[in-house]
């Protein structure tokens, strides 16, 4: 048995019972690796390295005109309730693996979550 806290930090593979509801936070398929960062009582805290939004306005709230909007890329941490986890994968022991030989890739197609 694996405790939860000894996966913090560790990349592992996410099995979601669905993503419905997890689009916006770029969760858009129910199998993925990502970098566990924490839990709480509700659930799994991930790591993003390439969450990407698009400004509509500025900082006076005026709108930005669609030929001068820009996408902006940050690091985020994102909260997967624990009703939609349906399984973790853990790899102890594997070293030279690209995660993307299996056909799972990584959320916002980043080089770990």
């Amino acid at each position: 048995m694996v405790e939860i806290e000894k996966l913090i930090n560790d990349q592992v593979m996410i099995v979601l019972v669905n993503h419905d509801g997890l689009n916006k936070i770029g969760i858009t398929e129910n199998n993925f690796y990502a970098k566990i960062v924490g839990y709480d009582r509700i659930g799994l805290w991930i790591e993003n390295p390439e969450f990407t939004t698009t400004r509509v306005r500025d900082d006076d709230g005026n709108i930005i005109p669609p030929e001068q909007r820009h996408q902006e890329m940050y690091l985020a941490n994102i909260l997967i309730p624990w009703s939609n986890l349906r399984s973790m994968v853990q790899f102890p022991s594997r070293e030279g693996f690209s995660y993307e030989e299996d056909g799972i890739g990584s959320l916002g197609h980043g080089v770990y979550l």
